[in-house]
């Protein structure tokens, strides 16, 4: 019998890329600003900002955030 396959809905899919995406602009430059994500993943700074609230508020993803308003960065986070 073959082992129960994990299923994604297309959500939890597009969440996974969009972790992968930033964690990987995190390990290139040690850092992520708002612009990297957005051009990244082709989306507006508004909608980037929405998915990195969303990817810092995840314990899993790894990722937290340095700094404020014009001067905020993300950065691998150290208890990962």
């Amino acid at each position: 019998m073959f082992p129960k396959m994990q299923t994604y809905t297309l959500h939890d899919y597009e969440t996974v890329i969009q972790h992968m995406r930033a964690k990987a602009i995190i390990e290139k430059n040690g850092f992520m600003t708002l612009y990297d994500y957005a051009n990244a993943t082709h989306q507006s700074r508004s909608v980037a900002s929405k998915d990195l609230r969303q990817i810092v508020a995840d314990a899993n993803s790894g990722i937290t955030t340095r700094g404020s308003h014009s001067h905020k960065v993300w950065i691998a986070n150290d208890n990962s």
